[in-house]
């Protein structure tokens, strides 16, 4: 039996030693260390749980000076351990391999929570001496309470550099706008918590296909290379996932994929010379990854608006010079904006008649007969190249050439471009990118008249390219000044949308439900002639016979009204797979009748609309459309006779109309 004297030694040492120790691994060394001394084994060892729980061979292991235990001996100890801590009782057995013969193990465990294994042996396979039982019963009461308070302890401080480094990646983010600055900054922090030789990101470029090194800390050679990095950053765009680790010999890898919504954006990847990198130094560079590619996407993101910023403001200014300029003084001041916005010596812009032969050359900044003689020389190639085209050079005059050919109605009327970057060698995608959003512009922001732009403003969003063409070609036809026109007018509703939005708490999930539908029905009617009036929750209107007049707007509305039921098929597929929605459907009503219709609204906000009682007729119909049919009025009957087959129905009593409306239930279209 323990002496009393004997187990408050061992409660005492134990008791010093968890108050000297600052973790866990400091705790069990010197713990297995006490208790060897203190007890009549050849060794102690101590076996320590995962985060899983779980004595995996992962688990740390501890042990005294008393007997070296190689890895055979450990192996065993561990499987012997695993299953006394299962069965939570103190066990001996002889092991049959390893320099231990006899082993005794007492599990630790606090609170339901298991904490790890303590083990006592000897090299010999005899009994143990009848103390070890009630000693290590002693410690464990000690150590338990000692392990439970360390690893909480651990957790806590893991859980705070982690909140820590967080916390100062998200303020770098702040402080740049630029990605190479903040992953400079991000990786010199990282390097703070999880230290490494070297350190890199990599980001994808959609353009090219290709990852370039964005960020760096630290230095390469010996081993470490760009190469490396490039490598891990293909694995990662291959959709390995977790940690990536490489390596084994002098260096070691270890890279986190870098993505936003499943999209790939590059790779965080660290080296380091000799040892390999801890558990918790992983999880470090787990949260870096998931807080950098964040930061990554949001500085794209915003490196993206402020390159649509400039892009808008060049078109604003060049509206604004056509406004106030006569032709030629006005295609000056745009070359000088074009200049000026790609930052080049020199901007031109070269005219073309019907037979391609140039008309004019309107150079502005530096300029010389050598460079107008390249330019001209430059936009032949442009034009044979149908497309924006970037050259470069090995003599002056001007080394890099960028050009967009200009075309108005498919037929190339110049070329418009620059020459000589002022800071750096020759034009890149900056460039390219800023000269398209130009040059998709510039042909109608230059050449064509206000009203016909005005008009393509206005009606880009009702109707369809094909209808814009057609108002285009009828030069001098007002169409947005308010007439009274025949129309026929469709309105479509969601049956049992505000029943289904009230329940739905996920408020992304009903906009995304509303935008496929909205965008499915719209696509139909767009491709039938139709004119998109507006959106009202829910609902749809649509107007046929307008702005453009045409003859059977009716029988095109009804046709439509049949294509968008059976387009709702499809759409509730796509909702059913996406989405869960299994009960999705329309009502659509549809009047023929006279109609106000016109730009309508003030200085801030105009839309094109239909005004009238027909108007009003139409909703009150698509009100009384029971799922998935398509009423149509008396009206609309009669100016599609025998071209659809039809049912009638009751008579309809709707708000605001004095007396009931015969309506008809359109089946299908007649043989």
């Amino acid at each position: 039996m323990l002496s009393p004297e004997r187990e408050l030694r061992i409660v005492r040492r134990l008791d010093t030693v968890r108050d000297a120790a600052r973790n866990v691994a400091e705790f069990g060394r010197q713990a297995a260390a006490s208790l060897e001394a203190l007890l009549p084994v050849d060794c102690v060892a101590l076996f320590t749980v995962d985060d899983n729980a779980e004595l995996s061979g992962a688990a740390p292991v501890f042990a005294g000076a008393g007997a070296t235990l190689g890895h055979k001996t450990v192996c065993a100890l561990r499987t012997q351990a695993r299953g006394a801590l299962d069965a939570n009782e103190y066990r001996e057995c002889v092991l049959r391999s390893g320099n231990i013969r006899r082993a005794a193990f007492q599990p630790m465990a606090l609170n339901d929570e298991k904490l790890g294994v303590l083990v006592a042996g000897n090299r010999a396979a005899g009994c143990l001496d009848p103390d070890t039982a009630p000693a290590l019963r002693a410690a464990a009461e000690v150590a338990d309470s000692a392990l439970l308070g360390l690893r909480h302890r651990e957790r806590m401080e893991r859980v705070l550099r982690e909140t820590s480094l967080l916390y100062d990646i998200d303020s770098l983010r702040d402080m740049h706008r630029n990605s190479a600055a903040f992953l400079d900054a991000a990786l010199a922090r990282l390097n703070q918590d999880a230290p490494a030789h070297f350190s890199a990101v990599a980001l994808h470029k959609p353009d090219t296909g290709r990852h370039e090194i964005a960020g760096v800390h630290g230095r390469r050679g010996q081993g470490i290379c760009d190469n490396s990095v490039m490598a891990l950053a293909d694995c990662a765009a291959a959709g390995a996932e977790g940690d990536i680790t490489r390596g084994g010999g002098a260096v070691r890898w270890l890279a986190r994929p870098l993505r936003v919504g499943g999209r790939h954006l590059g790779v965080l990847a660290l080296a380091r010379r000799g040892r390999g990198f801890s558990a918790d130094e992983c999880a470090l560079v787990r949260a870096a990854a998931a807080q950098i590619d964040s930061a990554v996407d949001a500085l794209q993101v915003w490196s993206d608006l402020l390159m649509r910023n400039k892009e808008l403001s060049v078109l604003y200014r060049i509206d604004e010079l056509r406004d106030s300029l006569d032709f030629y003084a006005m295609l000056d001041a745009v070359n000088a904006e074009l200049r000026r916005s790609l930052e080049a010596e020199t901007g031109f812009v070269v005219l073309y008649n019907d037979r391609m032969r140039e008309t004019d050359l309107r150079v502005s900044g530096a300029d010389s007969a050598d460079l107008q003689q390249r330019i001209r020389t430059f936009c032949r190639r442009t034009v044979r190249h149908a497309d924006l085209f970037i050259a470069h050079f090995r003599t002056p005059p001007a080394r890099s050439i960028i050009a967009i050919p200009l075309i108005l109605r498919g037929r190339i009327i110049g070329v418009f471009g620059a020459a000589g970057p002022l800071h750096k060698p020759g034009f890149d995608n900056v460039e390219e990118r800023l000269l398209r959003a130009i040059g998709s512009q510039a042909d109608t922001a230059i050449f064509e008249s206000m009203e016909r732009r005005r008009l393509r403003s206005v009606f880009d969003r009702y109707v369809g390219e094909s209808v814009i063409e057609e108002m285009l070609a009828r030069d001098g036809q007002d169409f947005l000044s308010g007439k009274r026109m025949n129309v026929t007018v469709l309105f479509a509703d969601v049956r049992g949308f505000t029943r289904m939005a009230d329940r739905m708490r996920d408020p992304e999930k009903l906009v995304r439900i509303t935008n496929t539908y909205l965008k499915y029905m719209s696509d139909v009617i767009l491709e039938n002639r139709g004119t998109l009036d507006k959106y009202i929750g829910d609902a749809i209107v649509a107007i046929f016979g307008a702005p453009v007049a045409y003859a059977d707007h009716a029988a095109t509305a009804v046709r439509t009204a049949l294509a968008m039921q059976k387009k709702m098929s499809t759409v509730r597929r796509i909702l059913s797979r996406r989405e869960g929605i299994k009960d999705f459907s329309i009502g659509i009503g549809i009047n023929t009748g006279d109609a106000v219709v016109g730009n309508i609204g003030c200085e801030k906000m105009t839309d094109y609309t239909v005004l009238g009682h027909n108007m009003n007729m139409g909703s009150r119909l698509c009100d009384a459309a029971p799922r998935n049919k398509v009423l149509i009025s008396e009206a609309t009957h009669k100016a599609v006779a025998g071209r659809f087959l039809v049912q009638a129905r009751e008579s309809v009593a709707a708000k605001g109309i004095a007396l009931p409306m015969t309506v008809y239930e359109v089946l299908r279209p007649t043989p």
